[in-house]
């Protein structure tokens, strides 16, 4: 072929029907992935004051940074998971009244990090109720309690989000707790804040022979296999996202009601279990009847 007739050649191939529907097949699939990172919306009810002592999960309060009031119930709408899910974050921001209430306003520019920490039954996915609020988390997005109660519901977007929280993971001996019979909670949860599998390895054992599970409530973990157990313990947790963390020897011994360091958390840069994560700092609640003042703080 001539010079001319190569770039006639090329020209016409870049212009065919073929081509143009070939560009748009890959500009959809870019639409649909970037859809599919994008936050998810529902609704949010009012918890009341809630109970961060005494909750479906089992936490004894929220981690430090959520200073027992920025936390929620959660149910299948944002993946309780029959207690899966308890410790996860989500970024939470209210879009305006639900339904018809023209006298409910928030502040549509405030997002405030939650964590998971107890269930809400009524909470599914059909009905798109996606978290059971605190009163004062409500608040936060409300400006009063006034409003709060004038509300009721509120629209919300929503995404999963790594917690940004200090120090290291701890695991609690659930009371009872023995060589023969062995239980667990975990508190201070890094990363996105939910874990969906433990493994436990006894002191000259080469592998993980026992697994905790939730199927006796959400509340704990019930370890099965492997007994009896043979201390110090090393631990294997893998979180929702699919990371994992191990601890050599952290469990010293069989003591019920004993926190136990982790020596480590899930970090930053993990596997989401839901969308991408974009962390935002939390926020201080308003004083009642003001509007809220924003108080950055560090992860």
């Amino acid at each position: 072929l001539t010079l001319q007739n190569q770039q006639n050649h090329y020209s016409k191939k870049l212009l065919s029907p073929h081509s143009i529907i070939r560009n748009m097949i890959s500009l959809l699939a870019t639409a649909l992935l970037l859809n599919e990172n994008s936050a998810l919306t529902g609704y949010a009810s009012n918890y009341g004051d809630g109970n961060p002592y005494g909750n479906a999960c089992g936490y004894k309060g929220t981690s430090d940074k959520f200073d027992n009031w920025a936390y929620a119930a959660i149910g299948s709408g944002a993946g309780f998971d029959d207690g899966l899910g308890c410790g996860q974050c989500f970024k939470v921001r209210c879009t305006g009244a639900y339904g018809d209430n023209p006298t409910c306003s928030c502040d549509t520019s405030k997002e405030l990090i939650i964590q998971s920490l107890d269930q809400c039954p009524e909470c599914t996915a059909a009905k798109n109720h996606a978290f059971d609020l605190t009163a004062t988390a409500m608040d936060y997005f409300t400006g009063s309690r006034s409003m709060t109660g004038t509300c009721g519901l509120i629209s919300v977007e929503y995404e999963a989000v790594e917690c940004g929280v200090s120090g290291n993971l701890k695991i609690r001996t659930k009371s009872g707790t023995s060589r023969y019979w062995y239980g667990v909670h975990l508190d201070n949860i890094g990363g996105y804040g939910s874990v969906s599998k433990i493994e436990i390895k006894s002191t000259g054992s080469s592998s993980y022979q026992t697994t905790c599970d939730k199927s006796q409530g959400p509340s704990f973990w019930i370890c099965n296999g492997g007994y009896p157990l043979s201390f110090p313990l090393s631990v294997r947790l893998t979180s929702t996202g699919g990371d994992k963390i191990t601890c050599s020897n952290c469990i010293g011994s069989a003591d019920a009601d004993y926190s136990w360091d982790f020596g480590s958390n899930f970090g930053s840069g993990g596997s989401a279990p839901y969308s991408s994560p974009t962390p935002k700092p939390t926020t201080k609640p308003p004083t009642q009847g003001s509007s809220p003042v924003s108080q950055p703080t560090t992860p």
